[in-house]
Order: structure tokens, then C-alpha cells, then sequence
């Protein structure tokens, strides 16, 4: 009697794990994994250009698509929208709305500067169900004529120290 008690409990025992184990098979199996998928800025991402108005960018746009893992994604739609510009400001635009990424996960499009002088903003998105799903592009257009302007600005700034050196050095002079 004791025997058969033990066998039972032993079989019973035995057969605990495998059933536990035959329904958590189950409801893995039951689950559906939705595709999650992030979008990253890789390091020549293109974000904080500067250039001058209504020029193209030197450096064309880049986003990287990883999943939850973090490896890259090929195929993946992302989607470029223009965010925000100067007031009256016109030219401004991406010249690939939809790109799709490559084997690395690499999605590129092109942007061109608007016509007035100031900060632009676009977007990169794709469809995911995640959080991370968007990422945000700062240009920065300078006027045709930014670099004359340096420059008369530099001597102007030069010629008014040394007017006052010599301001100075005539003070010091009727000083002694």
C-alpha cells in the first residue's frame, strides 16, 4: 500500500512539470508578437546643418530602423514630413517623402532649404507600436551674404579696439 501511495505521488509528481510545461507551450503559442520597431539617429545622420538659403543640404538625411533588439531592419517604410519653417518662407522641402530602408536599416532622403534665413524642422517616422517611432531634423538656413557680413563685422570690431588703444595710450601719455 505504501508503495502504490509513493508510485502515485511520484507519477503524479512526474507528470506535474510536463503537463505545466505542455500548457505554458500553449500559451506562447497563443501570443502574438506585433512588430516593434525603433527609430535611431546613426552618428552622419545629417541633424544640425547649416547652409545657405534655398540651397540643398551637403549632407543628405539618414535614420537607422532597429527592432526591439536593436539589429538593423530592411524594407521598412519611414515616412519624411516637414515640421516647421520661417514665416513666408518658401522653397522648403524633402525630396523623398517615403524611403525605404536598406540592409543596414538605413533610410536617406534629401532636403532642400527654404528661402528666408532661420531655423527648419522635419520629421522621420515610421509605423510602429512603440514610442520610439519618430525623430526630429534642426537646420539652419544663413543669408547668401553671411560670410561678407563676418567679415566687415571682424575689422569693424578690429578698427574700434585699436581706436581705443590709441585713445588710451594718449591718456596714459598726459598722465605721465
Amino acid at each position: 500500500m505504501k508503495n502504490r501511495i509513493t508510485f502515485i505521488l511520484f507519477v503524479f509528481l512526474l507528470g506535474l512539470p510536463a503537463a505545466y510545461i505542455h500548457g505554458a507551450s500553449q500559451r506562447v503559442d497563443s501570443i502574438r508578437i506585433s512588430e516593434s520597431f525603433q527609430l535611431v539617429k546613426p552618428v552622419n545622420s545629417g541633424d544640425h546643418q547649416n547652409d545657405v538659403v534655398d540651397e540643398m543640404l551637403d549632407n543628405p538625411v539618414r535614420v537607422q530602423v532597429l527592432d526591439s533588439l536593436s539589429r538593423p531592419v530592411s524594407g521598412q517604410t519611414v515616412y519624411f514630413k516637414i515640421l516647421y519653417q520661417p514665416k513666408k518662407s518658401e522653397g522648403f522641402k524633402v525630396l523623398y517623402e517615403e524611403s525605404v530602408s536598406d540592409s543596414d536599416g538605413i533610410a536617406i532622403t534629401e532636403v532642400q532649404l527654404g528661402s528666408k534665413p532661420g531655423t527648419y524642422e522635419m520629421a522621420a517616422r515610421i509605423e510602429s507600436s512603440i514610442d520610439n517611432d519618430f525623430q526630429v531634423f534642426t537646420f539652419e538656413a544663413k543669408k547668401s551674404n553671411w560670410f561678407f557680413m563676418l567679415v566687415i563685422g571682424l575689422l569693424g570690431g578690429l578698427g574700434l579696439f585699436l581706436l581705443g588703444m590709441d585713445m588710451m595710450s594718449e591718456g596714459m601719455k598726459k598722465a605721465a
